[in-house]
C-alpha cells in the first residue's frame, strides 16, 4: 500500500485550454517524494483516458508509450503516437496520422498522408487519394478497395503486403530502387 500511495504522489496531471483546445498530459517524478525502490517487485501503472466528443468536433492526439484507441469517426483527426500502439476504426477525415516504434491497426482510411516509422502496419481498407510512408516497417498490409483513385506508397527497408479487391480495376506503376516487387494474385 506504501508503495502505491507514493506512485500516485509521483504523478502529475495537467490540464490547460487554449481557445478551442484542451490539453492534458500526465507526467511522473520518480524523486518528487522519495525514491519508489523495491528489489523484486513488479511495478506496473496504466493510465487510461475517456475522452467523449462530437463525432464532428476535430480531435487532435498527441501520445508517447501507450495506447490510443478510437471508433469510427466522421471529424478531421490528428493523431501522432510513439513507442505504443493505435487502433481505429473508421476514420473519415485524417488530417495527421503519424506513428513511430509501434503498432497500427486501422479499419478504413480515406484520402490520407500517413508516415509510419519502426512499427507495424495493418489497414484493413483504403479508398479514395492516399500517400503513405513506410520506413523499417515489417509485415505491413494493406487491403485496398476499388474505390481507391491513388496511392502513393514510399517505403524504405519496410516488407509490405498489398492486398487489392477482388474487383479492383485499376491500373497502377511500380518503381523500386533496390528492391523487388513479386505479384502473388494467382497464388
Amino acid at each position: 500500500k506504501e508503495m502505491a500511495e507514493k506512485m500516485f504522489e509521483n504523478l502529475d496531471v495537467t490540464e490547460s485550454k487554449d481557445g478551442n483546445e484542451i490539453k492534458f498530459k500526465t507526467t511522473t517524478s520518480k524523486n518528487k517524494n522519495g525514491d519508489i525502490n523495491c528489489k523484486n517487485c513488479k511495478v506496473s501503472m496504466n493510465i487510461t483516458y475517456t475522452v467523449q466528443l462530437p463525432a464532428s468536433v476535430p480531435l487532435k492526439i498527441e501520445n508517447s508509450f501507450g495506447a490510443i484507441t478510437i471508433p469510427d469517426y466522421n471529424g478531421a483527426v490528428s493523431l501522432v503516437s510513439k513507442f505504443g500502439s493505435l487502433t481505429a476504426g473508421n476514420l473519415a477525415s485524417i488530417q495527421k496520422l503519424e506513428v513511430e516504434f509501434g503498432k497500427a491497426n486501422l479499419k478504413n482510411i480515406n484520402n490520407a498522408n500517413t508516415s509510419f516509422k519502426f512499427s507495424t502496419v495493418s489497414i484493413e481498407n483504403m479508398k479514395g487519394d492516399n500517400k503513405i510512408n513506410l520506413s523499417f516497417c515489417s509485415s505491413s498490409r494493406i487491403a485496398i478497395d476499388n474505390d481507391v483513385t491513388s496511392l502513393q506508397l514510399n517505403e524504405s527497408y519496410s516488407t509490405v503486403n498489398l492486398k487489392p479487391s477482388s474487383d479492383f480495376s485499376g491500373t497502377y506503376n511500380i518503381r523500386t530502387s533496390f528492391g523487388s516487387v513479386t505479384d502473388r494474385s494467382n497464388a
